[in-house]
């Protein structure tokens, strides 16, 4: 992984969905949505950190 843009971009992603996940973990405790959330973020993270390249900033 190369370039600050890569890192910016994972960087904004990460606290975009963990702010969300904090926000159903606080306000939506009981339905446990943000256990799913939280999954989806560690999926989407991984994949675009293995990407050799990433096709939405070129």
């Amino acid at each position: 992984m190369g370039g600050s843009r890569e890192v910016y971009f994972l960087t904004s992603l990460a606290l975009l969905f963990g702010f969300y996940a904090i926000m159903e973990f606080i306000f939506i405790k009981e339905t446990k949505q943000y256990i799913s959330t939280t999954i989806i973020l560690i999926i989407v993270l991984v994949i675009m950190f293995n990407l050799d390249q990433f096709p939405l900033l070129d």
